[in-house]
């Protein structure tokens, strides 16, 4: 009798597991899958987001914890719908093949565990470096060729010349600064990809150069001249976005201020630049003064007779890391002795 009840028991059990396992099963076989996603191909931007949409609502939290891109890359997710857009805060390298991968434990809104993992690749487009040149005919042309030399492509050419360009740093796009008769010059956006343009600053009132990107790719600054009777005024700094956006100049005051040589700082939220009243760097910070559309740090180093800043950004060691320089060249058109170039600190 004894042994009766013990295999009844053992039977019981075995049906219980095989239940249980059943059950386990059904939930983590769900039909939580990626009906859509992208980038694909060999030639992706570097500034490109992952875009994964799903089948049905997922926990967002569960689908964010369980995504992981190989090489890694830090950035942000935001959601459209039940598409899930990772952003990452840098541009991504060039010429490498990523690995996007979805693991296994993505939960919908039903509680249902997604039981397998999902993915694919892409691989970034190669390094390109953008040429411009005067054409025999007086244009002007911008040409694209690979670091080896190799692959030599024109891309763009404008009949009235172009002045400067600067590139942002997805590659995806170029400003670049267009005549407009003897005084007058306009700032203008050339999409790389299909090789379109429109003006972003084009008015008969200013004349613009210097233009720079920041690291993001969310704003451009650059100089304006404002243009009265023909005459040039002093530069001064201001900010335009991609999208036409004009956001205005750096000081609100009465425009007197003379500020122009900008360099953006490698974080994106400072601004070098030169001013040409008191020859001093200036150094703006967006994040010092939550309360300011345009905080200014004001700190100030006499730098003779000011020509450029640029920043860079030591890494030998850690607390050299957690520095940046700005650094201005130099020169008189005086006969005074040779000023030697100076390096601000900005901790």
């Amino acid at each position: 009798m004894r042994s009766y009840y013990l295999r009844i028991g053992l039977i019981s059990l075995v049906l219980a597991l095989l239940t249980a396992g059943l059950i386990w099963r059904a939930v983590a076989d769900s039909s939580i899958r990626i009906l859509a996603s992208a980038p694909n191909g060999d030639a992706v931007s570097v500034g490109t987001t992952i875009r994964l949409t799903f089948s049905t609502d997922v926990d967002r939290r569960s689908a964010e914890q369980q995504f992981a891109l190989s090489p890694p890359a830090p950035g942000r997710f935001f959601w459209e719908d039940r598409t899930m857009v990772f952003e990452p805060g840098q541009a991504l390298d060039a010429a490498t093949e990523y690995r996007v991968t979805l693991l296994a434990g993505v939960r919908d809104i039903g509680g249902r565990v997604s039981g397998e993992e999902q993915g694919w690749t892409f691989r970034t487009r190669s390094q390109r470096l953008l040429a411009l040149r005067d054409a025999a005919n007086g244009s002007a042309e911008i040409w694209s060729v690979l670091p080896d030399g190799s692959n030599a492509q024109l891309i763009f050419s404008a009949a009235q010349g172009i002045n400067s360009i600067a590139v942002d740093s997805s590659g995806d796009y170029l400003v670049y600064v267009e005549p407009r008769g003897s005084e007058r010059t306009a700032l203008m956006l050339l999409d790389l990809a299909d090789g379109s343009t429109r003006p972003l600053v084009d008015t008969p009132e200013a004349s613009v150069s210097g233009a720079q990107w920041s690291p993001n790719g969310e704003f451009i600054v650059f100089e304006r001249r404002a243009l009265v009777n023909g005459a040039l005024g002093v530069p001064r700094l201001w900010l335009t976005q991609p999208d036409g956006t004009l956001l205005g100049p750096l000081f609100s005051g009465d425009g007197s201020d003379i500020s122009y040589a900008a360099a953006w700082a490698p974080d994106g939220n400072r601004i070098a630049f030169l001013d040409g009243s008191s020859l001093e760097i200036l150094l703006y910070d967006f994040l010092a003064i939550a309360a300011s559309r345009w905080a200014i740090v004001a700190r100030r180093r006499s730098v003779g007779c000011p020509m450029a800043v640029a920043w860079c950004m030591p890494a030998r060691n850690r607390r050299a890391a957690r520095r940046c320089y700005a650094c201005v060249a130099t020169t008189c058109n005086s006969s005074s002795a040779p000023i030697s170039p100076m390096v601000m600190v900005v901790r």
